[in-house]
């Protein structure tokens, strides 16, 4: 049956064998992951107008982008490709209306409407409405035309999408997401990659991937070869082969670190070694967990990151999982932010710091010269005595702080590709200043060489704490790094 009046000419859709399981499924919620070129807005266009032909009433559908640039320049620029001789836009309320005879001969006008959003607080002024089609465009951070990254759609702006979509009697409800692959910190890869098939089937969820290259037949000759020689591994990996890989926009604080080489799967801890532990605070606080072994290598063993939490409530995490984690091994030291460590509570006067000397911590304070700390940094990355890395982070027991060194921690970049030169203060950087400050602390600035016995003389040292010991040390079982 052609869908469109007489008097339109007809247009023919011959759907890839992804966007036909697509089509062909009856969840509630459709997550559309794939590269570029593979369709995807296509395919949410045929969504809506495969709800509205078997409608016995008008539909009222909602696409939601993070700009109304985006959505001008890509996704009404497709709609109308595809529809135009069906539909025409009414600019004042930005809505396209879209008439179609449905499959009982009615032709009805259905309502497309175009929505700009960047916060949740924005959606809910629309969402208000009864709707039955709600399209989430671009939800994941992706590089726009303008060449700059988006930053995608919150997670919020989904929550109430699913509370709110109830327009009486549509044949059924949609929520379609449509996006490159995310990063492994991202809201959508937590709420679709990672949920089982028995969750999938309680919330009426289907997550679509689309493989690479299925649409290459409908873009221009060379389309993705192209892409390949422009771009980066990573950049080509996630927007040519569809793969999850970390991609921020902005230059990384630390391109010295290399995935698989410094960062494995997973680091065993050394058990006659102590640990070596940097700490942050505010109310995002967090512990990075070390060590430096014989030989000067600086291994991150396990971080505990926390948010919305004060410091007495963090150490009823830290210090069970020390005792749990890293049983019988000793604790010589946390490198702290000494201005968040020192700093009075306005309520009963106390201290980051004071707490963790309480619990039978040794307490430094760190270097805030960021100068110095990245330079440390970065020539631990550039070490490798005797052909290994001289650090070694454990991909699974530090996520958060792997993610951060492969583009997560990074610096800003303007639209017009300026550079800021201070890291950007997100979630990966409160774990990132932890390793600073240790590395500071132990590590020479021009030798590169572990400076332990100058750093224990300044600052006194007391006994390094055993955390499975209910009773305090003896001066006796001070315990000397290397056998100094």
């Amino acid at each position: 049956m052609n869908p469109f009046p007489e008097d339109s000419r007809e247009i023919r859709y011959d759907p890839n064998p992804s966007a036909a399981r697509i089509h062909n499924s009856r969840a509630k919620v459709k997550c559309v992951c794939g590269p570029v070129g593979s369709g995807k807005t296509s395919v949410a266009c045929w969504e809506f107008w495969q709800l509205c032909m078997v409608s016995r009433v008008p539909i009222r559908g909602v696409v939601i982008r993070e700009s109304y640039r985006e959505l001008r320049d890509s996704t009404h620029k497709t709609f109308f490709e595809w529809f135009g001789m069906a539909a025409e836009y009414r600019e004042k309320d930005e809505v396209a209306l879209l008439t179609l005879t449905g499959q009982d001969g009615v032709t009805r006008t259905h309502e497309l409407f175009f929505r700009a959003c960047r916060k949740e607080s924005d959606a809910s002024k629309f969402l208000s409405t009864e709707f039955a089609f709600a399209w989430l465009e671009e939800v994941v951070p992706a590089y726009t035309k303008r060449g700059v990254m988006g930053q995608g759609l919150p997670k919020g702006v989904f929550d109430i999408a699913k509370m709110r979509i109830r327009q009486r009697g549509a044949p059924y409800l949609l929520i379609l997401l449509t996006c490159n692959p995310p990063n492994t910190r991202h809201w959508v890869y937590s709420e679709f990659f990672q949920m089982t098939p028995e969750m999938a089937e309680r919330r009426k969820y289907a997550l679509f991937r689309q493989p690479a290259r299925e649409n290459e037949r409908y873009l221009p000759e060379g389309y993705y070869d192209d892409l390949l020689e422009t771009l980066t591994d990573d950049m080509a990996r996630r927007f040519v082969l569809g793969e999850v890989v970390p991609i921020y926009d902005g230059v990384r604080v630390f391109p010295e670190c290399q995935d698989n080489w410094h960062i494995v799967e997973y680091v065993a801890p050394v058990l006659d070694v102590p640990l070596t532990l940097g700490q942050d605070y505010g109310l995002t606080p967090c512990t990075l967990i070390t060590q430096i072994v014989p030989g000067g290598q600086w291994r991150w063993l396990r971080e505990l990151q926390a948010w919305n939490t004060g410091m007495r409530r963090f150490m009823e995490f830290l210090v069970p999982l020390l005792k749990q984690e890293f049983t019988g091994m000793k604790v010589r030291c946390i490198w702290q932010d000494n201005k968040g460590g020192n700093q009075r509570s306005q309520t009963d006067e106390g201290t980051c710091r004071e707490i963790l000397e309480a619990a039978g911590f040794t307490v430094l304070d760190g270097n805030d010269n960021w100068a110095l700390r990245k330079e440390v940094m970065k020539q631990r990355f550039e070490y490798a005595p005797g052909g290994q890395p001289a650090v070694l982070v454990s991909r699974s027991g530090c996520p958060i702080a792997s993610e951060a060194l492969i583009g997560g921690y990074r610096y800003p970049r303007s639209a017009d590709g300026t550079v800021g030169t201070v890291p950007i203060k997100n979630d990966f950087s409160h774990l990132m200043d932890c390793a600073q400050m240790i590395a500071t602390g132990e590590f020479s600035v021009l030798s590169g060489l572990a400076r332990m016995e100058e750093d224990q003389r300044k600052a006194r040292l007391r006994p390094p704490w055993n955390p499975l010991s209910s009773s305090k040390p003896k001066p006796s079982d001070r315990y000397r790094w290397m056998g100094r």
